[in-house]
């Protein structure tokens, strides 16, 4: 059990506590162990928009980290802009930035498990170095149990500390074995801190308050206080026939330092009233969301991309993407949205031709203002770098898919800092695996990509 080898004898709660528990000394000071993180050689590809064709640019390096306590599902890989600040990293040279790479948080969805790799020492092979011969070594930490957790978002204190962790559960299994209380729950939203774990979405009166909801994806935006919920299932039925109403939700907390409840929540609706629900638009619900940039001249507007699936399929289904302005009240406590359009089509509508479809999953927004998009289907498994304003694509980065033998890998989540072309720049995509089209088996990855710079078609 990773929490005996991770703190040295941490025994798991009784069966009468709640999944949700955050390891001692959490969130910073969490016994880790070693690993070695791989390196392996992943095709860069550039989007030809004119001829909707692919063109070969050379090889981009990655260290992977597969781990068997990570189980077959991994998810919401998240770098925080605070660590990455503290490490000076546009002021620092490649190989003193690179001996202790910021730290990147991750979920074990199957697992109910929350980790951290951190102390990333990629002095042997430096960002922008090209090595394909030389691993990163750095310290793996299981930070806590939750609910089948996917995506987090950090609290944090008016001194910019970490106090804990927003987190988005769900697992439609119902069953969450986690430290061995195996409850019973779909999940929610949980605040994660250092003296335990608080329920903040679906509360009483809420009717799924006992039974819980899958909830996909959370992110907030700082300026507003405002958060937002992706309710999300991959069993793809209609409306009418869903035992749950997977939607859109917005979230006011009560303290973003330390929240405890929504003191103001709702359904999201379109600029026409339409509630934005599974079965919304081109199909699907709202699988994945980030919160984009903050209008210059009004603090309460910002840009909101919402990324649609539909189907459990991997290579079949519907997914697409949105950019909305959203625009939050002046008592900050209902949110409306302003205008609505699809985004990122050469992406969704262009690499691949139905009845395939690229499984749009989650979007990243880099320091340079560019939209890093994730994808799970096969005919075009991979990392994708879009134009903010067109949505047009231009990067590709593929060769996730065969990263190990007998397993399909696919990507399940984006973070990082610094863009493409940038020194001291990475991505980090989580992975989840199947074998034979079966979701729960396989193992799980996390791939660091430095995307700094690439080994060119002539070089290679």
């Amino acid at each position: 059990m990773l929490g005996s080898v991770f703190v040295g004898g941490w025994a798991p709660a009784s069966p009468r506590q709640h999944v949700c528990q955050p390891a001692p000394q959490f969130p910073d000071k969490v016994i880790g162990r070693n690993v070695t993180l791989e390196t392996i050689a992943l095709p860069i590809d550039m989007w030809d928009a004119e001829r909707k064709i692919y063109v070969p640019q050379g090889l981009i390096v990655g260290h992977a980290l597969t781990d068997e306590e990570f189980g077959p599902m991994t998810h919401g890989a998240k770098v925080l802009r605070s660590d990455v600040r503290s490490r000076q990293r546009e002021t620092k040279a490649p190989a003193a930035f690179s001996a202790d790479l910021p730290p990147v948080y991750l979920a074990g969805t199957f697992v109910d498990k929350l980790f951290m790799i951190d102390r990333i020492n990629a002095s042997a092979a430096p960002l922008g170095s090209v090595k394909l011969n030389a691993s990163w070594t750095a310290e793996l930490r299981m930070l806590g149990y939750a609910i089948a957790p996917s995506t987090m978002y950090d609290v944090r204190s008016e001194d910019d500390e970490l106090e804990g962790f927003m987190i988005a559960q769900g697992n439609p299994f119902v069953m969450d074995p986690g430290n061995h209380t195996t409850q019973m729950n779909f999940g929610g939203v949980a605040y994660m801190k250092a003296d335990g774990c608080k329920n903040l979405f679906p509360l009483f009166p809420n009717p799924y308050a006992a039974t819980g909801v899958v909830v996909n994806t959370i992110d907030c935006h700082a300026p507003s206080g405002m958060c937002f919920f992706s309710l999300w299932k991959f069993d793809g039925a209609p409306s009418p026939i869903a035992m749950w109403p997977d939607c859109l939700w917005y979230c006011r907390p009560d303290d973003m330092r330390n929240p405890t409840k929504c003191v103001s929540q709702g359904v999201m609706r379109d600029v026409d009233g339409h509630k934005i629900c599974r079965d919304y638009g081109l199909g699907g619900g709202v699988h994945g969301l980030t919160v984009l940039k903050t209008d210059e001249d009004d603090a309460s507007s910002f840009d909101l991309m919402l990324v649609f699936t539909k189907g459990m399929e991997y290579d079949t289904g519907a997914s697409w993407i949105s950019k909305l302005k959203v625009s939050v009240s002046a008592d900050g406590l209902g949110v409306t949205i302003k205008s609505m359009g699809y985004w990122g089509t050469s992406l969704w509508n262009d690499t691949v031709a139905k009845p395939h479809d690229v499984g749009c999953d989650h979007a990243f927004l880099d320091d340079a203002g560019h939209v890093w998009v994730s994808t799970f289907r096969k005919e075009n498994n991979g990392l994708h770098m879009l134009d903010y304003d067109s949505g047009q694509l231009k990067y590709s980065i593929h060769g996730f898919s065969d990263h190990r033998k007998l397993q399909y890998t696919y990507a399940a989540g984006v973070s990082g800092y610094g863009t493409l072309f940038q020194p001291n720049s990475m991505m980090a995509l989580t992975t989840s695996a199947e074998r034979m089209g079966i979701p729960v088996t396989g193992t799980g990855s996390i791939f660091l990509i430095d995307t700094s710079a690439i080994i060119t078609t002539q070089e290679a």
